[in-house]
């Protein structure tokens, strides 16, 4: 066994180095993850881990207080206060600087309401209204890890006053009580997974479950002691593995899959002690060492790596990101050494007062900066003119524009029941598509008034495609194609984002639905390929590059998820007579991309975010589809 590097948590409760060891088991598999680099598919679930082990500790610490009889709320938030808010506040008070140096306008706006959330404990509330965890948007986020502190932070709320209140209940009665809190958290995460996934990804109600695991955890420690289990202990340890491996974001998460790992962590903590195999891996050195400065490590790994995609265009250098990661580290332990240890401990020169005062100082300040940063204009101001210009299509709200006269593009909250009444227009031609071909549907609505459109946000024409994000979605499609077989058009074109989908399952599925449209009678189907998608945004792309309104340009866009798919997609289309037409091949040339393209007023970007067209992009493509014989409209 190594000798311990810090001292006990909390007098009363012993130091654990094999809990550290497990910290650093949760934050290099995250950092690594959000650094892209291999092989944590499931680096994610670092987090989760760190959860387990929050709710086993702070339950252990708050249980020997009671026990003791020197249980005090005001106590317990001083120590929280000192652990959290000194690196944290750095951590804000330097990404401030850089944000205003290199953020647009609209990613000013956003760190602006994270950096509100961060000051008000509910930076998880204010990503659950805005962002997708693993959405490349995220990658630009320099706060979004912050989410996960929300969590901890508003279970530090309440945990406190619930366990002493309940504590004369006796143990038994606690922890079957805190089981059944437990369980029903579970029950709402594996239904809100299916309705409400962000929330279900993002909220507290569906992540307390695995707080409460450490909490039991900790129970049974307390009742029956740290008990040895060669067996139990390395399961566990094995089912940590697994998940941090083979899991990836196609995973349901947090749900039952979510067992998987918490179990292993409970294992760990009741069963892997020193004396096992599980426990002596965890307690090595250099475990250990990564897990006591892991907090601050976690606090600055998300900064360095998105200020870097921010600074690089999302195009970084080869090695940059491993060495990010890497230097990640070691500003975690200059932070732990210089600004966690000494705000810590008995021999720290800021009592009470001192740590409250600045505390509420410190949170009323960045709260200031936030609401300041995302109600002024200011960042606006610092543009050109000509920046300005390129920036006010990044603003642009166009459900309207999609849907058209017929109102025939319907939101994510919608249904089938919303469509126009007249979305079939006169029957020859029918554009069935998600949001990506709505935005195709005003270039070609100018060229054929009377096309048929059936166009519905994240809901690509795939019959069968269900997605717990879009719930309705199949129910959607299952109008589509029964109009369709009331009326099949002599043309029907199928144009979605294809990347956001896996592509064996995009293959399969679309096979399906052409084979279906098939028997239907339908047997001109054009489908069209995937967008090229700008990082972060195109506009912001242009401004960054210093592009200007009056000259043509090229931009730089990826096909690492578009690719692939791509080809998923002309296979099924090979496969039953439909006709693909590749976007990428039109509009690229390696991966460089048209970014402004003619229209009638004058030069615009092709797309006004990272891949829907603009209007004036729609025009243009649509015309340019029809020019070449892509698309005979006409």
């Amino acid at each position: 066994m190594t000798r311990p590097l810090a001292a006990p948590a909390h007098p009363g409760v012993a130091y654990r180095p094999e809990i550290d060891g497990l910290r650093a088991v949760a934050v290099v598999p995250v950092i690594l993850f959000h650094a892209g680099i291999g092989p944590f598919r499931g680096g994610f679930v670092g987090v989760d881990i760190f959860f387990v082990i929050s709710g086993f500790l702070i339950t252990s610490i708050l249980m020997t207080d009671i026990a003791g009889g020197h249980y005090s709320i005001a106590n317990f938030y001083e120590k929280r206060a000192r652990r959290i808010l000194p690196a944290l506040f750095l951590m804000l008070a330097t990404c401030l600087p850089f944000a205003w140096a290199w953020m647009l306008p609209d990613q000013w706006h956003d760190f602006a309401q994270s950096l509100t959330g961060v000051s008000l404990f509910a930076s998880n509330i204010v990503f659950w209204q805005g962002s997708d965890y693993f959405a490349a948007s995220s990658e630009y986020m320099p706060l979004l890890h912050t989410w996960s502190l929300a969590v901890e932070e508003q279970y530090y709320l309440f945990f406190p006053i619930f366990l002493a209140a309940l504590w004369p209940l006796g143990p038994r009665r606690l922890l079957w009580l805190i089981a059944a809190c437990a369980f029903a958290s579970l029950l709402l995460s594996e239904w809100a997974w299916r309705h409400l996934p962000s929330a279900n990804f993002y909220l507290a109600p569906t992540r307390v479950w695995e707080l409460f695991a450490g909490s039991i955890a900790a129970i049974i420690v307390r009742n029956r002691g740290p008990r040895a289990h060669q067996g139990l202990a390395m399961a566990g340890l094995i089912g940590v593995a697994v998940s941090l491996f083979l899991f990836d974001e196609t995973v349901p998460f947090p749900s039952v899959y979510a067992l998987l790992p918490i179990a292993g962590v409970m294992a760990i903590l009741i069963w892997g002690t020193a004396e096992t195999w599980a426990g002596r891996i965890l307690a090595n050195r250099l475990l250990t060492s990564i897990g006591l400065i892991s907090y601050s490590a976690y606090l600055w790994h998300q900064p360095l790596l998105t200020f870097a995609r921010i600074r690089t265009l999302g195009q970084p250098p080869a090695g940059l990101m491993p060495a990010l990661a890497l230097a990640s580290l070691g500003l975690g332990y200059l932070s732990w050494r210089y600004v966690e240890r000494p705000f810590r401990g008995s021999s720290s020169r800021f009592d009470r007062r001192a740590i409250f005062t600045l505390s509420l100082a410190g949170l009323a300040l960045f709260l200031a900066i936030g609401l300041w940063g995302s109600r002024t204009q200011a960042k606006q101001a610092s543009l050109s003119a000509a920046q300005r210009q390129l920036a006010e299509y990044g603003q642009s709200k166009p459900a309207k524009l999609y849907a058209g006269p017929r109102h025939c593009y319907i939101g994510a909250a919608q249904s089938s029941g919303d469509f126009g009444t007249a979305c079939g227009g006169s029957g020859d031609t029918v554009i069935w598509a998600d949001s990506h071909g709505a935005a195709l549907a005003p270039g070609l609505r100018a060229l054929v008034p009377d096309i048929g459109q059936f166009t519905s946000a994240a809901c690509p024409p795939l019959l069968g495609y269900a997605d717990p994000a879009r719930p309705g979605c199949t129910q959607i499609n299952a109008f589509v194609l029964d109009h369709l077989r009331r009326h099949p058009p002599r043309q029907l074109i199928l144009f979605a984002y294809w990347g956001n989908h896996p592509h064996d399952d995009i293959h399969g599925l679309l096979s399906n639905t052409l084979a279906e449209l098939n028997r239907v009678g339908i047997r001109r189907i054009t489908v069209i390929g995937s967008m090229p998608e700008f990082t972060p945004t195109l506009p912001q792309r242009l401004i960054a590059t210093g592009a200007t309104l009056d000259r043509p340009n090229r931009a730089f866009s990826s096909d690492s998820r578009t690719g692939p798919a791509d080809r998923a997609v002309a296979a099924a289309a090979r496969e039953h007579g439909a006709r693909f037409v590749p976007l990428r091949g039109r509009l690229c040339r390696d991966d460089l991309c048209e970014a402004l393209v003619a229209s009638p007023k004058g030069l615009v970007p092709l797309v006004w975010d990272t891949s829907h067209l603009s209007e004036g992009g729609s025009l243009y493509l649509a015309r340019r589809l029809t020019v070449e014989g892509a698309l005979p409209l006409k």
